[in-house]
């Protein structure tokens, strides 16, 4: 399928808004013209596409709110994004339409400009130190890089890729092997490597396909770079929570679905319960692991089920410590933390009236084995480690708020990502309808990344169903 686009977009809707007269049903009668699966960005995108279109539109929603992977966390008077904590207004067009048209109030994202101390071999410094420090046992002209941005001298400039769709096209399948194979042919070695992998989203940097990593990296690179990055006041949950309040028909909570099936030109759709809805077409939005748990029927095609099967998803656990006293002024290095340990990072977020709390996004193959403990154990295993690699932080940090993705029932990890090889075998197969079932969900973007991919997948599958309505 072509890669899609936003003008497309709004040029089909435009052409297809006498929807709501069209015709429906047969007997028995529908419970919705379209049924879509999970009130996650793309979700709630594709519903209220398709609504404004005048569609009668229902969503189920296995968990207990809406928002799937975007989650705020409200506690002891923090607002806490524990999921799609930030967007750009260049490149995240769609996230800022509907920012606007809910008139949620944006803000600057309270981590812009965070500087960091390093904790590097055992040592402990200052960002600006880096470069001279026997801590930095990196070679060559990149060692006057900090480690965060040591992916980025080895990367060709610009993106050996013509467009946002060139990821999919059979002109760069040569750039389909692992990422750590194209980093050491662009002249990284074994401790750039090191570092890079440190919060790699497979177990090595070989594990995902350097395509993949490009395809962000174009993304970054069409949208204009690094801009200050902006947030909700009240939150990025207000989003979610905003779009669900436009649907007509509130989103269904508690509505784990089991099964799509495919009868007599209609979609039944079985729920935990047992409760079986009828629509005549479907948008399903479950991320693959969950996915891979419901009955389709017909069966999807072999490539088509092999994507869903084999697509990975990199781990993460999200763990927030409020920050009782500022332990930076003890030290006097700067308030977050970069670390070549499992810790990985720690960002200081401020927070109006309080020395604000560290986020720490356990990400990468050094972190794995402890995103498997429980959540008080995790969260005392983080605090120990950050005591440890920076002891000003004893007795004047404490846990506040954890939230595990790997764990979630609707979830079962955190973000899709391509192995090598996959993105030449499975190109963008997931997009394909099934029968009268279509798919959603940043794992399903073709152009953008995170909420902005989400939300492009949601309407990119509402102008489908619209069209075949037309």
């Amino acid at each position: 399928m072509a890669a899609w686009n936003r003008r497309s977009t709004i040029k089909g809707i435009g052409a297809l808004g006498a929807a709501a007269a069209l015709p429906g049903c047969s007997d028995p009668p529908k419970d919705a013209q379209v049924i879509v699966v999970g009130a996650g960005l793309a979700g709630l995108s594709a519903a209220v596409t398709m609504q404004d279109a005048g569609l009668d539109v229902l969503v189920l929603e296995a968990d207990t709110r809406v928002g799937g992977r975007v989650y705020t966390i409200r506690q002891d008077g923090y607002i806490i994004d524990a999921g799609g904590s930030e967007f750009s207004v260049k490149s995240y067009a769609r996230v800022v339409d509907m920012v606007n048209r809910l008139q949620l109030t944006m803000t600057p994202w309270r981590g812009n400009g965070i500087q960091f101390a390093l904790h590097v071999n055992d040592l402990t410094l200052r960002g600006e130190d880096w470069p001279e420090s026997p801590a930095n046992r990196v070679v060559g002209a990149a060692r006057n890089l900090p480690p965060a941005a040591l992916a980025s001298v080895y990367r060709e400039r610009p993106v050996p890729l013509a467009d946002l769709e060139a990821w999919l096209k059979p002109s760069s399948a040569g750039l389909d092997i692992g990422y750590g194979e194209y980093l050491r042919e662009r002249g990284a070695g074994e401790e750039a490597l090191r570092l890079i992998g440190n919060r790699a989203r497979a177990a090595t940097l070989d594990g995902v396909s350097a395509l993949w990593e490009l395809r962000a990296a174009k993304f970054g690179e069409v949208s204009g770079g690094v801009e200050p990055l902006r947030n909700l006041a009240d939150g990025m949950g207000a989003l979610t929570d905003g779009m669900a309040g436009l649907l007509a028909r509130a989103p269904q909570l508690n509505t784990p679905v089991t099964a799509l099936r495919m009868t007599n030109g209609d979609v039944e759709i079985e729920t935990a319960s047992g409760q079986v809805l009828r629509s005549d077409f479907a948008v399903c939005t479950a991320p693959l692991p969950v996915l891979r748990t419901m009955e389709i029927y017909p069966p999807l095609p072999a490539l088509q089920a092999a994507a869903v099967e084999e697509i990975p998803y990199d781990g993460h656990a999200e763990v927030f410590l409020r920050i009782d006293e500022p332990y930076w002024e003890d030290d006097n290095l700067p308030s977050s933390l970069w670390t070549d340990t499992p810790l990985g990072i720690a960002l200081h977020i401020e927070q109006p009236g309080s020395p604000g709390f560290l986020w720490v996004p356990l990400a990468g193959p050094l972190s794995e084995p402890w995103r498997d403990l429980s959540d008080s154990d995790l969260s005392a295993t983080v605090l120990q480690e950050l005591n440890r690699v920076r002891p000003s932080t004893k007795g004047r940090v404490t846990p506040l708020a954890l939230h595990n993705w790997n764990r979630g029932a609707w979830s079962r990890g955190h973000l899709a990502y391509r192995a090598p090889g996959q993105i030449t075998r499975f190109g963008d197969v997931l997009t394909t309808p099934h029968g009268r079932v279509h798919f959603a969900g940043e794992h399903t973007a073709q152009l953008a990344s995170g909420m902005e991919g989400a939300m492009e997948s949601g309407q990119r599958a509402a102008l489908e169903i619209l069209s075949r309505f037309g």
